[in-house]
């Protein structure tokens, strides 16, 4: 600044540089508020967006146990599908060997006058019991899931 200038300008360096120090101060102001809005959004959004994703989680969670539930529910009905057929297969296998049991000593009680006859239909009524008693073992070994 010249001695000539000063005298012109109705405003002096000090308040000019007074002026500029204060818009300065005005615009870090103007900025700081502004950062300090899109912190807050950015804060907001995060949260919303946070929640968003704990329902969701909720909702998976739940999903997954109503399918866990459907799945054991379908494991369950298949075995009890399988121990019907197993009882239907067990149970027509002891029939048949009742049946030769029943069978031999009905026929035993009418030929009693053959003692061969009735030997051999008292050893395939022997053979039918054993048999069936066989199978009993293996039931209940199976029930106790021994081998």
């Amino acid at each position: 600044s010249t001695p000539a200038f000063d005298r012109e300008t109705p405003l002096s360096l000090s308040t000019l540089a007074g002026l500029a120090g204060v818009l300065t101060t005005l615009l870090v102001a103007a900025l700081a508020f502004q950062q300090s809005r899109s912190a807050g959004r950015i804060e907001r959004q995060v949260r919303e967006r946070t929640a968003e994703l704990r329902r969701a989680n909720a909702r998976l969670i739940e999903e997954a146990a109503a399918r866990e539930a459907a799945e054991a529910q379908v494991r369950h009905m298949q075995r009890v599908e399988s121990l019907g057929q197993l009882t239907g297969g067990i149970a027509h296998d002891f029939n048949n060997m009742l049946a030769v049991v029943i069978g031999s000593l009905d026929l035993a009680k009418r030929r009693a006058g053959d003692p061969a006859r009735v030997a051999r239909l008292i050893d395939q009524a022997s053979a039918g019991a054993s048999r069936a008693a066989e199978l009993t073992q293996r039931l209940l070994a199976f029930s106790r899931q021994q081998s």
